[in-house]
């Protein structure tokens, strides 16, 4: 009877000891073996994205400086309104054009309705420039051409014009506004 109970006594001893040791650290072994080949592709895409740094880094380098200037006068970091003024007077001035009541107004976002709405916030800012003055229209259309072509991004977004009818010289009035963008 001891013979034939023994086998089973080392069975039943055999299976315990399957699930309650055997199985646990088994388990454990896959998930670090899952956890190691988590880590592995974290580095792997750590590798991948620090490659493309590197890349990216190399193609910045390559940019001369006169380049990294126009860039930063196109879309700049931030908005020197009276340098902006300034190079506004500079083109008008090329065609004898004196630019009256010039306002400068920034547009805010508004935050709260971005979060709300689940939209992701622009990242540049807008700011609205106006100024009227007196030129002829020849003038004028040179005066927006150059505007147009300088190279901070403008977009022209009205010209009002009134005429004096008692004017001889064929000058009018004009009133521009423009929106100009930079970075936050």
């Amino acid at each position: 009877m001891t013979r034939n109970l023994l086998p089973l006594l080392l069975i039943a001893v055999s299976v315990a000891l399957f699930y309650l040791h055997i199985d646990p650290r088994y388990q454990d072994v896959k998930a670090l073996s899952d956890e190691k080949s988590q880590y592995v592709q974290a580095l792997t895409k750590a590798g991948e994205l620090k490659n493309v740094a590197t890349e990216l880094l190399g193609k910045y380098n390559n940019i001369s400086q006169d380049n990294l200037l126009k860039l930063e006068k196109l879309v700049p970091d931030t908005l020197n309104t009276v340098k902006l003024v300034a190079d506004i007077n500079a083109i008008a001035g090329k065609y004898g054009i004196a630019l009256e009541g010039i306002r400068v107004t920034e547009k805010t976002s508004d935050s709260a309705q971005q979060v709300e709405t689940g939209e992701n916030s622009p990242k540049y800012n807008t700011t609205t420039v106006s100024f009227s003055f007196s030129a002829t229209y020849e003038n004028l259309t040179l005066f927006l051409t150059d505007l147009e072509k300088s190279l901070q991004i403008v977009d022209i977004k009205s010209v009002d014009f009134d005429s004096d009818v008692e004017n001889t010289n064929a000058s009018y009035d004009y009133s521009v506004s423009f929106q100009t963008y930079w970075l936050k």
